[in-house]
C-alpha cells in the first residue's frame, strides 16, 4: 500500500501565505480566547506545574526577610518577560539582574553595587526591553542603563529628575514620568530617543502645596514630617504609563477614567473613555479616617515625649503642630469628589488594556479587571483570582506574555521563602 503525500504548491509564494494564514488564525484564536475569559465574572489562575522547576527558592530568595529603610526590600522584586519566554528579576538588596530561561529555570546574574560604569549606586528598578534587546534601568537619583540581555553594559543617561515609571515605546523611544523638584513642583511625560538622547515632554501637572493637601509638622532637629490626607496624594491620580502592541504610549489617567494614545514622537492620537464608575468618599469613610489620625496623634505624641532630646516645651508645640490639623481630615472640601477610578494599567499579550480598580480596603485576589480591546470597546469585566498565591496587579509583577501570566507572587502556605516566580495559564 502507497503512501499519498499532499502536493507541494508549485508557486513558493503560496507557501508563505499558508504560512502566514496558519500564524494569522492561530493568533485570531489566542486572542478570542482571552476575550471570552474577561467576559467571565471570575479568570482561575493555575499554575504551570513544570515551570521553574529545577529552582531553590530558599537558596535563591534567602534574602526574603531583609528589610531597608523601614520597607521589606527583600519581597520586592520585579520582572520583565521577554519575547522568547526568557525573564529578567531585579533584585534590589543584592543590586542585581537576574535571567531566567524561558522553561523559568535561573540561568545567570549580573551587575553589583558601586559607581563604576554599569553598577548601580541607589536601589533600581527594572522596565521594558527596548527594541526586544536593551533591558533599562532607572533609579531615584536620575540614572537610567541600559544593558543587553547577556547582561553587558550598553550606555546610560543623566537625567535631570527622577524618573519613577518608564516604557519602552516603538522606533527607539522610552516615555517615562518623573517628578521635578525645585521652586515649581511639577509632575512631567517625556518621550527620549535611545539613539540621540533628545527628549520631549508631552505632559505636566503641578503639585500640589503639601501645606494645603496634607499635614506638616516640623520638629525640633528640623526634619519635617508629612501626612497625606486620605485619598488625596498626588500619586494616586498621575497617569499610569504602557506600550500598545504597535508600541505607542498610552497613558491611562486615574483621575477621570480616560486612556490617551500618543505615538512614540509625542503626537497624540485619541483619547478612549472607559465605562467605570469610581467609588464614592463617603461621610462614613472620612469619620473613619478622622479616628484613625486621631489615633495616629497619640501614637505620635508618645514618641515625641520619649524623645530625652526635646525640651517639654519643644515637645508641647510639636504635638501641638499635629493636633491642630486633624481638623484637615473632616473637612470634605480638601477631598476628590471620588476616588480615582483605576489603580493599575497593563496591556496583554493580544493587545487589550485591562485597568485595575480601585478599592478603599486592598484585599488580595479581589481587584476587579475592566479590559477593552485598542480602540476602547468594552470586552468584560472579570477578577483574576488564585487559590494557591497572593498576587499584586501591578505591571512589575504581574506581566502577560503569549497569553500566559508571568507573577512574582507569594505562595500561601509555601514554607521558609513562599516568594515565586510563577507562570500561570488562564482558566
Amino acid at each position: 500500500m502507497k503512501t499519498r503525500f499532499p502536493e507541494m504548491p508549485s508557486n513558493p509564494g503560496s507557501t508563505i501565505s499558508i504560512a502566514l494564514l496558519i500564524c494569522v488564525l492561530t493568533l485570531s484564536v489566542q486572542s478570542q480566547t482571552l476575550n471570552s475569559l474577561y467576559k467571565k465574572s471570575k479568570i482561575q489562575l493555575e499554575e504551570t506545574p513544570d515551570y521553574a522547576k529545577s529552582n531553590n527558592w530558599d537558596n535563591l530568595f534567602s534574602d526574603a526577610d531583609k528589610v531597608e529603610f523601614g520597607k521589606k526590600t527583600g519581597l520586592t522584586k520585579e520582572i520583565v518577560v521577554a519575547p522568547d519566554g526568557s525573564v529578567f528579576m531585579c533584585h534590589k538588596t543584592l543590586y542585581e539582574i537576574w535571567k531566567f530561561d524561558k522553561n523559568g529555570n535561573f540561568v545567570k546574574k549580573f551587575g553589583s553595587k558601586g559607581s563604576k560604569p554599569g553598577q548601580f549606586p541607589f536601589h533600581f528598578s527594572i522596565y521594558g526591553l527596548l527594541d526586544g534587546k536593551y533591558i533599562i534601568t532607572s533609579d531615584n537619583q536620575g540614572n537610567m542603563m541600559f544593558f543587553d540581555t547577556e547582561g553587558r553594559f550598553i550606555k546610560k543617561f543623566k537625567l535631570d529628575y527622577s524618573a519613577d515609571d518608564v516604557v519602552v515605546l516603538g522606533k527607539s523611544k522610552i516615555a517615562f514620568r518623573a517628578f521635578i523638584v525645585g521652586k515649581n513642583y511639577k509632575y512631567i511625560i517625556s518621550i527620549k530617543d535611545f539613539n540621540t538622547g533628545k527628549e520631549k515632554i508631552i505632559w505636566s501637572r503641578p503639585e500640589k502645596d503639601v501645606n494645603e493637601s496634607g499635614i506638616v509638622v516640623q520638629t525640633p532637629n528640623n526634619c519635617m514630617l508629612t501626612w497625606s490626607i486620605p485619598y488625596c496624594h498626588s500619586s494616586l491620580t498621575t497617569p499610569r504609563l504602557a506600550s500598545s502592541k504597535i508600541g505607542n504610549l498610552l497613558l491611562g489617567m486615574p483621575d477621570d477614567g480616560t486612556i490617551i494614545e500618543y505615538t512614540p514622537e509625542g503626537i497624540k492620537l485619541k483619547t478612549i473613555t472607559l465605562k467605570i464608575q469610581p467609588l464614592t468618599i463617603s461621610d462614613a469613610d472620612i469619620n473613619e479616617n478622622y479616628a484613625l489620625f486621631v489615633k495616629k496623634s497619640d501614637e505620635f505624641a508618645a514618641k515625641i515625649n520619649s524623645n530625652a532630646k526635646y525640651s517639654s516645651a519643644e515637645k508641647q508645640q510639636t504635638i501641638k503642630q499635629l493636633k491642630d490639623q486633624l481638623w484637615k481630615i473632616k473637612d470634605r472640601s480638601l477631598y476628590p469628589k471620588h476616588l480615582p477610578f483605576f489603580s493599575s494599567l497593563i496591556i496583554d499579550s493580544d493587545g487589550n488594556i485591562l485597568v485595575f480598580e480601585f478599592t478603599k480596603a486592598e484585599e488580595t485576589n479581589k481587584f476587579k479587571a475592566y479590559s477593552y480591546d485598542n480602540k476602547g470597546n468594552e470586552i468584560g469585566t472579570s477578577s483574576f483570582v488564585s487559590d494557591t498565591y497572593d498576587l499584586s496587579f501591578i505591571p512589575s509583577t504581574f506581566a502577560f506574555g503569549e497569553g500566559y501570566i508571568y507573577a512574582v507572587a507569594i505562595r500561601k502556605n509555601g514554607g521558609k521563602v513562599p516568594l515565586r516566580l510563577v507562570k500561570f495559564r488562564l482558566n
